[in-house]
């Protein structure tokens, strides 16, 4: 397994840090729904979730958010990418899984690669890219506590095969199970490849 999670693509085998894989396979056999639900279950991670699961924390052996309800010790990475904003606190509901090909996760400090918030670990999420003949898909499902999800996608070449886009879209609704619960959660992902030859 080829992987980038620390800045260059190298073997797994051969990575000087401890870093687990999971392919989209495996978000589907689980039923994850964001990428903090396809983190349960990898080895040294623990995932939190506050106010129903509209805010998941995420700690890496031993480091998390020290009870103040902030992502500021585990950095996630779209592509490569930090993503934080300006109080250093990152968020793992950005992208739709069905945008994501595979998560890398980089467990001990990462700080020297990537910053300040990297101190527990890293997780970095790398998308699909656009494929080459048109495909898109469709799903929606519901549950208890009035909740409801519509999952949308679609790809294809824009320009022959010289440019190709690909976007995903996820909304849900819950009516939650306590007053005050009530949840909107609305991801949109896109990207556009294109070979300059």
């Amino acid at each position: 397994v080829v992987v980038t999670a620390c800045r260059t693509a190298e073997r797994a085998v051969s990575a000087p840090a401890a870093i687990s894989v999971r392919p989209a396979t495996v978000f589907a056999e689980r039923g994850s729904v964001t990428a903090a639900n396809a983190l349960r279950g990898v080895t040294g991670v623990y995932v939190q979730e506050y106010t129903e699961g509209a805010f998941p924390i995420v700690r890496m052996r031993g480091a998390g958010d020290a009870g103040i309800l902030q992502n500021t010790d585990v950095l996630i990475l779209i592509d490569g990418i930090p993503q934080v904003n300006v109080n250093g606190q990152s968020y793992y509901e950005q992208v739709p899984l069905e945008g994501v090909e595979r998560i890398e996760v980089v467990r001990g400090p990462t700080s020297a690669l990537y910053g300040r918030n990297g101190i527990g670990g890293a997780v970095n999420v790398i998308t699909r890219e656009a494929p080459s003949t048109f495909s898109a898909s469709a799903d929606l499902s519901g549950g208890s506590f009035a909740t409801g999800r519509t999952r949308l996608t679609a790809g294809g070449p824009l320009a022959g095969q010289a440019v190709r886009a690909f976007g995903a879209f996820t909304a849900e609704t819950s009516s939650g199970w306590r007053d005050g619960g009530d949840r909107l959660l609305i991801d949109g992902f896109g990207r556009l490849d294109a070979d300059l030859g």
